[in-house]
């Protein structure tokens, strides 16, 4: 893996973008910080997502407000790690990142069994362990993906708002069900892209972050996706 670049409902394309740095750390140290704030970002979800457990968002305009207050503080942790060269700032800007999706989880997460849930978590770490193979595989990088993906983020982020917002006036749970499977999709793309720039960024700590959160968000994405198809919480979920 390696630096700066990315695009997901939050971001990975900006943090791509940015190949500045040189290479201070060794591949093992670099991959090795890239998996571990995977792994502490979730763990940082996990913990967040108790807080807000009890908020009920079968009320169409509470889930439209989480929905944007999402990606506000998404969007905000992301300038944090996209625009500086700073590693403690960048941790802050992750930490962002984490706690929005966590803070998002809670209600949704209360509304599936364990078993669901660990489907969902099972299913999710399976894409990711595929799509992480393909894009670490490709000598060749995928940066002309770039374009097409940042148009698909749009789409997703505007189809998904605008869904939410027509589900306050009527049923729109067949679409959603489509809906979803093509966001599924369209994040699995974006998990190979994040991988494979991951590979041709210079190898440091800021850009160990700055990779962490691009994969952080896909396969948050997808995660969030694959409960809500596969776990038979409800169309309001």
């Amino acid at each position: 893996m390696a630096t700066k670049d990315s695009s997901n409902l939050f971001s990975t394309s900006t943090i791509w973008n940015r190949r500045s740095g040189h290479d201070t750390l060794g591949a093992r140290v670099y991959n090795g910080l890239v998996v571990g704030y995977v792994f502490a970002g979730f763990i940082l979800a996990a913990l967040m997502s108790t807080l807000t457990t009890g908020v009920d968002l079968s009320n169409g305009w509470v889930a439209v407000g989480f929905i944007v207050g999402y990606l506000a503080v998404s969007f905000t942790g992301i300038l944090l790690v996209t625009r500086n060269h700073s590693a403690g700032l960048s941790t802050v800007g992750f930490g962002l990142v984490a706690s929005a999706v966590g803070l998002l989880l809670g209600p949704c997460l209360a509304h599936y069994t364990g078993e669901s849930i660990l489907t969902a978590l099972a299913v999710t770490g399976l894409i990711t362990l595929m799509t992480g193979l393909i894009g670490i595989s490709i000598p060749k990088s995928l940066g002309h993906w770039a374009g097409w993906l940042s148009v698909g983020l749009v789409v997703v982020l505007c189809g998904t708002i605008g869904l939410q917002l027509l589900s306050l006036f009527m049923s729109v749970a067949p679409v959603l069900s489509v809906w979803g499977w093509l966001v599924v999709a369209f994040f699995s793309a974006l998990l190979v892209f994040d991988f494979n720039r991951a590979m041709h960024l210079p190898k440091n700590a800021v850009n160990a972050i700055d990779a962490a959160t691009g994969i952080f968000l896909d396969v948050a994405n997808v995660f969030i996706w694959i409960l809500r198809l596969l776990g038979g919480g409800g169309s309001n979920n």
